[in-house]
């Protein structure tokens, strides 16, 4: 497919939003029509997003399902607990990508463990195909809705991953996992705002984020059992970006050039994972890459990745996510390299 999809954005002033209109302003498939917001309805584009100013004329719009339902995708960027009440009504009717956490989980006891409510439409769920192209990839060519995965999701599932799939996760698997200040959004609140974590470092929810289960789901849908996760997740004084810490006990003994063998095998073709001897957070900042890197002693393995929150953790993937569901290169749109600095 060459041809240029109306595209709409739900949420379109929040951070995850804003990259959005970048990379779909960027994207040679896309022609963005219809960006709604609930807060900033009403008001310039360009004195919500400044940087916008020159690329993007026009105001944000109402929520509105009938300007949805004439779009050939809506990406939403709503809120976890508001995305199932406003985007149920619209499946089956335009083709969707959900960034929250609402249609990510399949068993609604769950989803109502991990997000402290029930799921007000069950019945939706197994509709979104979960949207992490290396777990799932030829589920979401022609997907009609899609569960865009979450930033802790996607790096703790890339890091173990190969693993996974070939057998070696077992016992409980400890993953520190650490954010930049822009995964809270972009409302302040006590805790988040960065001046307040600017000079903290704290660690948060420990063995019940709700990114936890996510990663479980994930995992076993690629062939791993056997194992518990335990996740501790962690506020960092950086703006953007995640870095993720796996601990592995290999059930068998191997040495590190059969692990580098196996990282290499799943992921050589992979357009956006690169193998690296070390990671950091700065040479994946404003791509949709995640770096991985391992190290081996006996048989206690460490597996790190980092990615950038706001593209590989959110909007960078959902791209991804569209030119599977929509049949355009992989990359368009992604093509950034990453910031020197």
């Amino acid at each position: 497919m060459t041809s240029r999809l109306r595209v709409g954005i739900w949420g379109a002033s929040g951070y995850a939003g804003a990259e959005l209109i970048r990379l779909g302003l960027g994207h040679p498939g896309i022609e963005l029509v219809h960006l709604g917001a609930h807060r900033h309805a009403g008001e310039r584009i360009d004195a919500v997003l400044p940087a916008f100013q020159g690329w993007l004329p026009g105001s944000f719009e109402p929520l509105d399902p009938a300007r949805a339902r004439a779009c050939d995708v809506l990406f939403s960027c709503l809120p976890h607990g508001q995305s199932h009440d406003a985007l149920a009504p619209l499946v089956g009717q335009v083709r969707l990508i959900d960034l929250s956490g609402d249609f990510r989980l399949r068993d609604a006891a769950t989803y109502a463990a991990a997000y402290g409510h029930a799921h007000p439409c069950p019945e939706q769920v197994d509709r979104f195909v979960y949207g992490l192209p290396e777990l799932a990839r030829d589920r979401l060519r022609g997907a009609t809705a899609i569960a865009n995965p979450g930033c802790f999701a996607t790096a703790c599932t890339l890091a173990l991953l190969p693993l996974a799939r070939e057998g070696l996760l077992a016992g409980e698997i400890p993953l520190a996992a650490v954010t930049g200040s822009s995964g809270s959004g972009a409302t302040p609140g006590p805790g988040t705002h960065h001046p307040v974590r600017s000079q903290d470092f704290h660690a948060y929810k420990p063995f019940r984020h709700q990114h936890e289960p996510e990663i479980e789901q994930a995992l076993a849908d690629a062939g791993g059992e056997g194992f518990r996760l335990a996740l501790v997740a962690h506020s960092a004084p950086f703006v953007r970006g995640i870095h993720v810490t796996a601990f592995v006990t290999l059930p068998e003994p191997l040495d590190e050039a059969a692990v580098q063998a196996i990282f290499r095998r799943h992921y050589e073709a992979e357009p956006f994972v690169r193998l690296r001897d070390k990671v950091n957070v700065a040479q994946v900042r404003g791509t949709n890459l995640c770096d991985v890197a391992i190290a081996l002693r006996d048989r206690s393995l460490v597996v790190t990745a980092v990615i950038d929150n706001l593209m590989k953790g959110a909007s960078g993937q959902a791209i991804h996510n569209f030119n599977l569901m929509a049949g355009f290169d992989e990359t368009a749109g992604l093509q950034a390299l990453p910031l020197g600095v």
